[in-house]
């Protein structure tokens, strides 16, 4: 059997996968999906996540819509981006519509994938 280095394991009980999920994986998402409407020129909740400005808007950074972090490092469920992407803002204190606005929700793995990477600790 395969031996992996410490960093790759999941935890016992976790429910992360073993490979560790990168920034430029999410990154991707964030260009396709929600660059249209939170973008330099709109900035649509003062947030733009356009490639080169995603990462600073959005970890560590006070959510304009409640008073949660928008990405609140290895904890996905105190994360309000989350909360957006899976309709439970208003549960959470927030407000508006579930993201993207006006189009579908984002695919189950692709809401996963940006999960797993906060869970992991939001690393650039």
């Amino acid at each position: 059997s395969t031996v992996l280095p410490h960093s790759a394991r999941a935890t016992p009980g976790s429910a992360q996968p073993a490979t560790p999920v990168s920034f430029a994986q999410v990154s991707v998402i964030f260009a396709r999906h929600c660059a249209a409407c939170h973008n330099a020129a709109q900035k649509t909740a003062g947030l733009n996540l356009e490639p080169g400005s995603a990462y600073a808007a959005l970890v560590g950074v006070k959510s304009t819509e409640s008073r949660l972090l928008r990405v609140a490092p290895r904890q996905p469920d105190s994360s309000y981006l989350m909360a957006k992407l899976t309709g439970t803002q208003i549960a959470r204190g927030g407000s508006g519509t579930s993201m993207p606005m006006g189009a579908p929700p984002l695919p189950a793995d692709k809401v996963t994938l940006i999960r797993t990477w906060i869970a992991q600790g939001a690393k650039r």
